[in-house]
């Protein structure tokens, strides 16, 4: 056992380095946005991403402005993030550098949790502070903090839920298991593919060995079910608004969608060839009113379309997802491409690099991270970070023509995955230069 003095010094040191991680977040996102705003103007930046103005819509529905992007993008994602902006303007007004600022915060938070995480998992500082680091200094993550968009929130937000879990699983107490079901809620609501972890926790809790604080495996497996049903009873009253209004049970239309109109319309446009993928897209949107009065028609037309697909031509739909998923984990960040000026050069080269080989590095760092913990029996950190990578890089399979902010969430899981193995490797020259 840690004397106590070691113990209040090693809190002492954590509390510092994560000082130090948040105000260096903090610092280059408040640079960025200046760098942005110096650059581009609020009204360019504002308008660089359609979701920004599509989410703005949502919000203003809640001040009975009554709009289509509003009454089609409820359905479409659900009210979390639109909520949120409209609770920001109620407060704050309409100017939209209170978002920004708050996704800037979020932003700073964000590395904080992961050195957390880390730190749960694997119990190594050095570890945590390097994970802590590479979200902090992470391109994606700076460049999402500046716009009004869900993928910072989304981020931090189940990356806490995700933290609160392994507490759960740690101590075995259903404080933490309750707290984990509520933030995961609200990160379902900012986006809905929150509403796979469920399924995902509980997948882990099953699988993993039996912890001390456990004194059965079912036992674990009710701890985890507070976790998964309080997600899904927080999603359940909107699952059933749609149902009553669109005739459809679901939370959001948006993976439906995007399995039509990205991924079916790009398998028909590079097997068929009889149109391209927007020509498909424009097509759909039009002919079956999936953007329309009668949304939910639409939506089951669509869902229609991808049952078709994937029974008559499986090959095809998965040699293109397999397609996007390799492209997207090697995806360009245009955001900071396209809104920062200063050392232009510098950043097309090193976007240019990560695209023809430095996605595969990481990729290859990240599973060889997987590849030791399975060697070392961490069994706890092996499941948590390989679900949440494998989850989070499988689903950029449905999708594409987005930069690196699709693959962006998998950074939980892989900031943590890279810190240990740069950590194993400098553990392994050490002891070979201790035994020379």
């Amino acid at each position: 056992m840690m004397p106590m003095w070691y113990r209040s010094y090693n809190q002492k040191l954590i509390i510092r380095q994560l000082l130090a991680i948040g105000s260096l977040a903090l610092v280059l996102r408040l640079v960025y946005l200046y760098l942005a705003l110096d650059n581009l103007g609020m009204e360019k930046l504002w308008n660089y991403a359609n979701d920004t103005n599509f989410y703005w819509g949502i919000a203003r529905l809640f001040f009975d402005e009554k709009s289509f992007v509003g009454s089609y993008g409820l359905f479409l994602v659900g009210p979390g993030y639109g909520l949120i902006l409209a609770g920001i303007q109620v407060v704050f007004g309409t100017n939209p550098i209170s978002p920004i600022l708050l996704n800037i915060l979020l932003g700073t938070l964000a590395p904080v949790v992961i050195y957390l995480l880390a730190y749960q998992l694997l119990g190594l500082r050095p570890v945590a502070f390097m994970a802590g680091l590479i979200s902090a200094v992470s391109w994606t993550s700076i460049s999402m903090s500046c716009h009004i968009l869900t993928d910072q929130p989304y981020f931090t937000i189940q990356a806490v839920s995700i933290l609160l879990f392994v507490l759960g699983l740690k101590t075995g107490r259903c404080k933490w298991f309750l707290l984990a079901g509520l933030v995961g809620g609200v990160a379902a609501y900012i986006r809905a593919i929150g509403l796979a972890w469920p399924l995902i926790f509980l997948f882990v809790a099953a699988v993993m060995p039996r912890r001390v604080v456990f004194t059965t495996r079912l036992m674990s497996i009710k701890r985890t079910a507070i976790t998964a049903l309080i997600i899904i009873l927080m999603a359940f009253p909107w699952m059933v608004r749609n149902y009553a209004v669109h005739d459809v049970f679901t939370f959001g239309s948006n993976g439906g969608m995007a399995l039509c109109t990205r991924l079916v319309a790009q398998t028909y446009a590079v097997n068929k060839g009889e149109y391209t993928i927007m020509e498909y897209r424009e097509m759909w949107e039009q002919d079956e009113g999936y953007i329309s009065e009668e949304m939910g028609q639409g939506y089951k037309k669509a869902m229609a379309r991808v049952k078709e697909a994937a029974v008559n031509h499986p090959d095809w739909m998965l040699a293109a997802m397999w397609n996007n998923i390799e492209k997207n984990i090697r995806a360009r960040n245009y955001y900071v491409l396209h809104q920062i000026s200063v050392g232009h050069s510098v950043i097309e080269t090193i976007n240019r690099r990560f695209y023809h080989w430095g996605g595969y590095v990481l990729l290859a760092l990240t599973l060889a991270g997987l590849l030791i913990l399975a060697i070392e029996r961490k069994h706890l950190a092996l499941l948590i970070l390989g679900c949440t990578y494998g989850f989070y890089t499988l689903i950029t399979g449905f999708s594409y023509w987005q930069g690196s902010r699709l693959h962006y969430p998998a950074e939980m899981a892989w900031s943590i995955l890279v810190g240990y193995v740069v950590y194993a490797i400098a553990k392994w020259i050490r002891r070979r230069l201790a035994g020379t």
